[in-house]
């Protein structure tokens, strides 16, 4: 029998798929949860608005207690993507690659499951640019490019899959294909 024949009527090249793929993306193994948040100038009288989301990496805040992330966003917060609406000027799409800093800050613990703005233990999030995308100047505001000011009015989670639970999906979706073949 050929290994290439041997290979194609296996487990054996579907188990090395998902492992090789486990292998590659490290990244996955951090805990990132999804978040959506949305910042208005309604109560600054000005109709700008923003919504944005990101992923962070939560082995980075502390169990309970203060917590306070700050510069080099990189390391805890991926994945930002900011649109802004009805500002003077300003407006457009903005990423990770357009902000320098970003503040995450928490005084106790917070309900990840519940909107965070308006949680006691929940203080501030903010981004920080240089390049013409909004910038924080103040605990929950930032400002536009044209200098019109919003405030943060939600910040919410969703669950990012574990990996393991992709992996599993990965190998029973290849085990399926596999079985088809052979019938």
């Amino acid at each position: 029998m050929k290994l290439s024949h041997f290979l194609q009527k296996s487990l054996l090249l579907p188990a090395l798929l998902v492992a090789g793929l486990a292998a590659i993306t490290p990244s996955l193994s951090a805990a990132y949860v999804n978040f959506s948040a949305t910042w208005s100038g309604s109560s600054f009288g000005n109709s700008a608005s923003a919504s944005a989301t990101f992923k962070l990496d939560t082995d980075y805040l502390g169990s309970g207690g203060f917590s306070m992330l700050y510069d080099n966003p990189v390391q805890w917060i991926t994945d930002i993507d900011m649109t802004v609406l009805g500002s003077a000027s300003g407006n457009g799409n903005f990423t990770s690659a357009h902000f320098f800093d970003a503040y995450f800050t928490t005084f106790g613990t917070v309900d990840f499951s519940q909107d965070l703005v308006g949680q006691d233990s929940f203080t501030d999030f903010n981004l920080f640019s240089e390049s013409g995308a909004p910038s924080g100047y103040r605990e929950n505001e930032m400002g536009t490019s044209s200098g019109e000011s919003l405030v943060l009015t939600s910040l919410t989670t969703s669950a990012v899959p574990e990996p393991s639970a992709l992996a599993l999906l990965g190998l029973g979706t290849v085990g399926f294909i596999a079985r088809r073949r052979r019938n």
